[in-house]
């Protein structure tokens, strides 16, 4: 079923979650000569039909080194999108079989859903305060930029992205990684457990955690013209590839934005989101993955 590669090639996804140092584990597993990874991080290939139509045979060339994916067996990608997006499962079993291995980091949902608002701001897309977009996001996320950059509390819903692909591929196909104890805290042993998982034998991996600190713009016109619609995105997206347009936002952004202190939520914010939104899915998700989720459990005030 895999077009432009042979059957012996072993396929995994990183398929989130959204905000749980995916990116960090992209720049650790990029280290090893003996998986393939693409070009940039997230190719949003699997997630948007837009993409999807253009065939495998486009994905592999577009976003892949193709002497990479001649030498390596071990052929990935890591999307954070892929857990939400609900059409992506399917499309990943129709492209590939039953036969794909999956990771798939679990963050705290009440700080993933803060940490989601917090890159909306920084990027111009929210104006609103952290509880009243919570409160209205029912009410935003009905098309699709809404539902892309408004889905705070919906992300965090992790049985629910998790079933949809267990109608597909057995349980035995996926990694959990509980990101504040195992990616946090316990970094090696947990790369070494995926390396495993994925067949691979011990690498000397260089431990670098990838930080994203809350910030804002120096200049607010020059980040709207990144990351809002406009004729010089479209203009240079025609002739740029995406690995060289990305180096360039890359280090535009790296100038125009500077780190802020004080975005921690308060205890009573924790509490109160946890026991509005999160407190049964936690519960039902630690009997379902048979996790111990404790960390992320706020007492009422």
């Amino acid at each position: 079923m895999i077009t432009s590669l042979s059957d012996e090639k072993k396929i995994f996804f990183c398929i989130g979650s959204q905000k749980a140092g995916t990116t960090t584990l992209h720049e650790i597993l990029a280290q090893n000569n003996k998986i393939a990874l693409p070009f940039d991080k997230e190719t949003h290939f699997f997630s948007q039909e837009k993409n999807y139509e253009q065939g495998m045979e486009t994905y592999f060339k577009k976003f892949f080194n193709e002497s990479e994916l001649s030498a390596c067996k071990i052929i990935g990608e890591i999307d954070p999108s892929y857990s939400y997006f609900k059409d992506t499962p399917k499309r990943i079993f129709n492209s590939f079989g039953s036969d794909v291995k999956f990771i798939m980091i679990l963050r705290d949902p009440v700080k993933r859903a803060y940490s989601h608002y917090l890159m909306s701001k920084r990027r111009g897309y929210e104006k609103e305060t952290f509880l009243n977009a919570i409160n209205s996001e029912s009410k935003r996320i009905y098309e699709d930029f809404g539902n892309i950059h408004y889905s705070y509390i919906q992300r965090g819903y992790y049985s629910k992205q998790i079933k949809k692909y267990f109608h597909y591929f057995n349980k035995e196909n996926f990694l959990f990684v509980r990101f504040e104890e195992d990616f946090i805290k316990n970094l090696e042993v947990t790369i070494d457990k995926i390396n495993s998982f994925l067949g691979l034998e011990h690498f000397d991996y260089t431990y670098q955690k990838k930080s994203n600190p809350a910030t804002e713009p120096k200049f607010s016109l020059l980040r709207d013209a990144i990351y809002k619609q406009n004729k010089f995105k479209y203009v240079a997206g025609l002739f740029l590839k995406p690995q060289t347009k990305k180096k360039i936002i890359d280090n535009i952004n790296k100038w125009n934005f500077k780190e802020i202190n004080n975005t921690e939520l308060k205890n009573e914010d924790l509490s109160f989101i946890f026991n509005s939104f999160f407190k049964e899915e936690v519960e039902y998700l630690e009997e379902m993955l048979d996790l111990d989720l404790t960390l992320w459990k706020y007492k009422e005030n």
